[in-house]
């Protein structure tokens, strides 16, 4: 079957067992109250480990208090994220985890390894349009390579980004999204970009 002919909600249910809002809210939770742990585990962790915007939006805004050395708290987060982020939302996933520090590494991994799982989900609707396509087929096979060596790199020492400097950008990105001076880039699936439309809208 063509990526293209893909049902909207069988798009939106492949992406739904790729997430865990749940570990994402313990993951911020636990930042929150213990920063110190973001030195120790937070090499893996980047806003795009996080699937529920409110929560990319919470963890760039911790990353950047905690970076100051004052640390952060639901009230700090409230006032910086004021306009952006339901300040009901921002206390609910605070206030998630009371069970300590422990878990915070599994938990992290755990994220890391969802969000090149979802990179690698969305390889291969890319997989797929190349077979598909009328290219000659060394040209395809060579375009697939390249798309799994981006894979093999993604999150590699070569690539590492220091998490305030990449919750800096991402706050960033959202802000310019938010005020459309940029959009996503074309999948090339109109049900993929339907989906991802419905996902920022919600």
């Amino acid at each position: 079957m063509n990526p293209n002919d893909l049902p909207l909600d069988a798009i939106e249910s492949q992406a739904q067992t790729l997430a865990a809002p749940d570990v994402e809210n313990t993951v911020l939770s636990i930042i929150v109250t213990y920063p110190d742990m973001l030195d120790h585990y937070g090499d893996r962790l980047t806003a795009d480990c996080f699937t529920v915007t409110e929560n990319k939006l919470i963890f760039a805004a911790a990353v950047k208090q905690i970076s100051t050395g004052k640390g952060c708290d639901a009230v700090s987060l409230m006032e910086e994220l004021r306009g952006k982020v339901d300040l009901p939302y921002i206390h609910e996933v605070i206030s998630s985890h009371n069970y300590g520090a422990r878990g915070i590494a599994a938990h992290i991994e755990n994220l890391a390894d969802l969000h090149q799982a979802r990179s690698l989900h969305a390889t291969s609707f890319k997989m797929a349009e190349l077979a598909y396509s009328r290219a000659p087929i060394s040209e395809r096979i060579d375009a697939a390579q390249a798309a799994v060596q981006a894979l093999e790199v993604q999150g590699g020492e070569d690539e590492w980004v220091d998490a305030y400097t990449a919750a800096v950008a991402h706050t960033e990105l959202i802000d310019q999204r938010e005020r459309g001076e940029i959009v996503g880039l074309a999948t090339g699936y109109a049900d993929v970009e339907r989906a991802a439309e419905h996902c920022r809208r919600t």
